[in-house]
């Protein structure tokens, strides 16, 4: 996965894959949290980036923070 993100920095298709898997997996939290902020740099109306931060929040347990980045996900499917 990491060598399709190399190619191609925004793969919308695999990217919420890359991102459930790196949740799954603690020793990723961290490279998730620089994941999901690189996305949202880069490209912040897109919403799979506030996707990812909404995972990490979710991994981190702070609930009210995850699902404010969620509403973000679901507010720029829908916007």
């Amino acid at each position: 996965m990491t060598r399709i993100l190399d190619l191609v920095s925004f793969h919308d298709a695999t990217l919420p894959l890359h991102i459930g898997c790196m949740y799954h997996l603690p020793h990723l939290q961290s490279k998730l949290f620089v994941l999901a902020h690189e996305l949202v740099d880069r490209e912040p109306e897109n919403p799979i980036s506030w996707y990812g931060v909404g995972v990490w929040y979710l991994g981190a347990q702070k609930w009210a923070q995850a699902r404010q980045y969620f509403r973000c996900d679901i507010f720029f499917r829908t916007g």
